[in-house]
């Protein structure tokens, strides 16, 4: 009998989400890509034009991607569940919805992996100055992209494996589940993908961005206090560079570090924990995930003066544009409308 103990309290909580993930993940996913895609179209600028402008762009295409692949899942997961249970569950769902578990698990990897990346660039930026631009380079960005996407692809070669599309029943209907070697030894190649995902995809990343941003910090309050004493004034940039580091640590903390502890439980708990707490509480771990993806951009705007120059030029440009656009048909129009009074005289 499964232990009636775990997560008894969240049961309601989980039931009244649960009918409304599917438009808030939607919601979600829109802006987000919408976020996303402007993050690019500003650090894509030559003014911005850096190897950490690089890494972010990689960073928002590959949270871009994991939140467009979610829109037509949930869409049919959660929204457009009125549909005979064939189409519902046809063999071409089942593939995708493995797809969808797959793709999503890859990308966030990759997001996650170049998140770090970021972290330990700014702080080599920042503890060696002269060493960084060396090693730091664009060169450097296209292979520390190319290892996040490589590596990603390879540590979650478990999922892969555990995982099959299987008929149901009269074999009309198709589910996801447990493959054949996911089952051998006790469900061995199970636990080591919680194992992966919770230490290598989630609680190592917490670690190590938690460590380099307390050493980034302190490295540039000392820089701070130095400049103070020499120059007898306070360094501005440096502490929105404080609080860009520190929003953004606590917005991937938030985020990822209860997915990480919440696998790493279900691999000591065992299968009751997965289905009573981890399995119930998905949906909410999954909007955590898009919701900060779609925060950077507000993020950057808020914290990087820059960047904010940047995308206000951008945005003066577009429309005086459009203006420009619609002044010129508006003047057409006018023209036609004169020539036709001329003609009727």
């Amino acid at each position: 009998m499964a232990n009636s103990s775990y997560c008894g309290d969240f049961d309601n909580l989980v039931s009244a989400y649960y009918s409304i993930h599917g438009y808030a993940s939607l919601a979600v996913c829109l802006a987000g890509t919408v976020s996303t895609g402007l993050s690019m179209v500003v650090l894509s600028r030559p003014e911005l034009a850096a190897p950490t402008s690089s890494l972010l762009s990689a960073l928002a295409a590959a949270d871009a991607l994991v939140m467009l692949e979610y829109v037509p899942y949930t869409l049919h997961q959660y929204i457009l569940v009125d549909r005979p249970a064939a189409e519902r569950f046809s063999y071409g769902w089942a593939v995708y919805v493995l797809f969808h578990a797959i793709f999503t698990q890859i990308f966030h990897t990759i997001s996650i992996w170049l998140t770090v990346t970021l972290a330990v660039w700014r702080y080599l930026a920042v503890r060696f100055p002269i060493q960084s631009k060396l090693w730091c380079t664009a060169k450097g960005t296209r292979y520390a992209i190319l290892a996040a996407c490589v590596g990603s692809t390879i540590i979650c070669i478990p999922l892969y494996l555990s995982f099959s599309v299987s008929p149901f029943k009269d074999g009309t209907v198709y589910y996801v589940r447990l493959s054949e070697l996911g089952g051998v030894g006790e469900r061995l190649l199970i636990h080591i993908n919680f194992w992966i995902y919770s230490v290598l995809i989630k609680l190592l990343p917490c670690v190590i961005l938690s460590f380099l941003s307390q050493r980034l910090l302190a490295a540039l309050w000392e820089n701070k206090q130095r400049r103070r004493s020499l120059l007898n004034k306070d360094d501005k940039d440096g502490d929105r560079t404080s609080r860009l580091l520190m929003a953004v640590l606590i917005l991937f903390l938030v985020t990822e570090l209860p997915q990480g502890i919440l696998g790493l439980m279900t691999v000591f708990l065992g299968y009751d924990f997965f289905a009573q707490c981890y399995n119930s509480l998905g949906e909410l771990m999954d909007l955590l995930a898009l919701t900060s993806s779609t925060l950077n951009f507000p993020l950057y705007c808020l914290m990087s003066r820059q960047f904010r120059a940047t995308f206000a030029a951008i945005s003066r440009k577009a429309f005086s544009k459009v203006f420009e656009k619609d002044t010129s048909v508006s003047s057409n129009e006018s023209v036609k409308g004169q020539e036709n009074r001329g003609a009727q005289l």
